[in-house]
């Protein structure tokens, strides 16, 4: 039996070097990502929910058509915070500042026994984003005060400075 010449050595050497470096960097590479996921997905739930800028489109795109400034079908309004922090006509509370789960707003937009679900005209809320409202009601419910007045900036009198 003929012994592999120093070429062959040398080749073959190289090939099971360079596999195990390309193993070693992929493998380094997934729990690299991996880690930089989790660390994002972290930084996330550390991240309060800002009404302005999530909770209010969130409204504006699924409920106010039927339950904003024009419009209160039930006797529901939800353009502003003191009716929502209210009871709705069946005597539940809308919202619960820290209480998700006893929110009728929750409910009613996840549970078919609750009534039906909300809203009736559109498409129902992704499980983001009833998980972002759920957030939002678990942090507090924060709504900052020029929103809850329904004022917009626009219509307010000029001042002199």
């Amino acid at each position: 039996m003929p012994y592999p010449s120093n070429t062959q050595l040398i080749r073959s050497t190289s090939q099971l070097i360079c596999s195990t470096f390309l193993s070693t960097l992929i493998v380094f590479g997934v729990l690299l990502c991996d880690t930089t996921l989790a660390q994002g997905d972290a930084e996330l739930e550390r991240r309060r929910v800002d009404f302005s800028e999530q909770i209010q489109p969130l409204l504006r795109r699924h409920c106010q058509r039927c339950h904003g400034e024009k419009h209160d079908e039930g006797g529901l309004r939800l353009n502003q915070r003191d009716d929502v922090i209210g009871e709705a006509d069946s005597g539940s509370p809308i919202v619960v500042p820290g209480h998700a789960g006893k929110s009728l707003l929750i409910s009613r937009v996840v549970d078919a026994d609750a009534g039906e679900l909300m809203p009736l005209d559109g498409d129902p809320l992704s499980q983001q984003e009833v998980d972002l409202l759920r957030r939002w009601i678990d942090e507090g419910a924060t709504w900052p005060e020029t929103k809850s007045k329904g004022k917009h900036w626009a219509y307010a009198a000029i001042k002199r400075p």
